[in-house]
């Protein structure tokens, strides 16, 4: 059995309960990693031998996403204070309603989406806490700046701005401000997203972000499109196992209001798109789902 398959095996053991106790080497623990299951994987499926090992990893991840975390009160409170339109999706807030812990999911960056009128103070409240558009050079641990050409393009052929980013204390801090989502015609959904907010404690500050059922929705578009991106997929070739494993732990352990999923994906004309990523989810993951389908 190769590596990925063991990995899955592993999952869906946990996803039915049935506790797993063997030694990962070292090359299960790296694909563990790469598709971000690494962290939630240790609290089922560690033995003594190469815990210490894993759970130092997980602390570091824990201090790394509280030191963001820190950075992001500061600037949703002049952002609240400008009036500015805008929640927080994916990362932290998902991973907590997730996995009950929001220190089991890695994360790259902290995803706003925001409505087009307030960019221009979002730009310069982020620019004022001292980031700049660019990208992580990671081998370097340095910023290398975009220039007005990427910045259009990104404005003209995609979904969000270039990433803002800066280095604190050594740690990179990247920010996405998606102005929409990835799935094309979905305007009127995101106004739902910023008429239903609720806030979510996370290691005691309240972070403001979705329901339960726009999230879910939300999660669905986002995977849907990556997996049907060429780009995305030559990025993230174990994506999948992240995906699959990510969106079946959120529905078994919350409680979703169904008929509100069904009224909003037929609402907006998305059920292909969340039937696809649910029923191909439901192949490794048996659970009853309540599945949207086109009438």
């Amino acid at each position: 059995m190769n590596k990925e398959k063991q990995l899955l095996k592993d999952l869906i053991e946990i996803f039915q309960n049935q506790r797993v106790a063997h030694k990962l080497d070292k090359q299960e623990i790296e694909l563990a990693e790469q598709t971000g299951v690494l962290y939630y994987l240790s609290k089922h499926c560690m033995t003594a031998e190469n815990l210490h090992f894993v759970l130092e990893k997980i602390n570091q991840n824990k201090s790394i996403l509280n030191f963001r975390l820190a950075t992001l009160k500061k600037i949703v409170d002049d952002l609240n204070d400008h009036h500015c339109e805008f929640i927080i999706i994916k990362g932290m807030p998902f991973a907590q309603f997730a996995y009950g812990d929001y220190s089991l999911r890695t994360s790259n960056d902290i995803d706003l989406l925001v409505s087009i009128d307030s960019i221009s103070m979002i730009k310069e409240v982020l620019t004022k806490h001292g980031f700049i558009l660019g990208k992580y050079d990671k081998e370097n641990n340095s910023i290398i700046e975009y220039d007005k050409m990427s910045y259009y393009y990104h404005l003209i052929h995609t979904h969000q701005l270039p990433n803002f980013i800066k280095i604190d204390q050594g740690i990179p801090i990247s920010i996405d401000i998606n102005y929409k989502l990835a799935i094309k015609n979905t305007d009127d959904f995101v106004q739902e997203l910023f008429d239903e907010r609720q806030y979510v404690m996370i290691n005691n500050t309240p972070v403001i972000t979705q329901t339960l059922e726009t999230m879910l929705i939300t999660i669905c578009l986002h995977h849907y499109f990556d997996m049907n991106s060429p780009i995305q997929i030559y990025k993230n070739t174990h994506g999948f196992i992240r995906m699959i494993f990510e969106i079946a732990i959120f529905i078994k352990n919350n409680k979703f209001d169904y008929e509100k999923i069904l009224y909003l994906v037929k609402k907006h004309n998305l059920e292909s798109y969340i039937s696809s990523i649910l029923n191909y989810i439901n192949l490794f993951f048996p659970i009853e789902l309540v599945i949207p389908k086109s009438t």
